[in-house]
């Protein structure tokens, strides 16, 4: 088995900082990371917040990124308090959306097992957002450095015949 990789030191300051946030206790059961796009901009995604909650139960069993989250549908139903029928009729348009891929796995006997859930979709379109988001910000901040470079006598004109 080989070794697991050792945490970055940036990796264990922001351990560190969300620990101090949420607390020890709450950790200690794990974290989900989710960029901030996708939460900013789900209605742009056709995300409402139900499929948001999905979405953030599925990367919550995402240990790896060499294997697929797959938690059964009653699973993700009952942390969310509803029916696992709507979160089949949701995955589903999800689907249709091309935000998630599901995956049929079989037991070793041949049965059916849970399905395994690619969220890459989600991932390229949350790419897309934060790189939009990121280009926009840059122009933004250019055009301001441009305007504090102006000098004011250029900035303001002199109109004569004012009163």
């Amino acid at each position: 088995m080989a070794a697991k990789p050792k945490p970055t030191s940036s990796a264990r300051s922001s351990q560190r900082e969300i620990e101090a946030r949420w607390g020890e206790p709450a950790l200690s059961q794990g974290f989900t990371a989710v960029p901030n796009v996708l939460l900013r901009f789900c209605n742009e995604l056709e995300l409402d917040s139900l499929d948001l909650a999905i979405v953030m139960h599925l990367a919550s069993y995402c240990w790896d990124s060499g294997r697929l989250p797959h938690p059964s549908k009653a699973k993700i139903a009952k942390a969310l308090n509803v029916d696992p029928r709507t979160i089949q009729r949701r995955i589903k348009t999800m689907e249709e959306k091309g935000h998630i891929k599901r995956k049929a796995r079989r037991s070793r006997a041949g049965d059916n097992d849970t399905n395994e859930y690619d969220l890459s979709g989600l991932v390229k379109e949350a790419g897309r957002l934060g790189a939009r988001e990121r280009d926009r910000k840059k122009v933004r901040a250019e055009e301001d450095d441009a305007l504090m470079a102006t000098p004011k006598s250029a900035a303001l004109k002199v109109v004569k015949g004012g009163k």
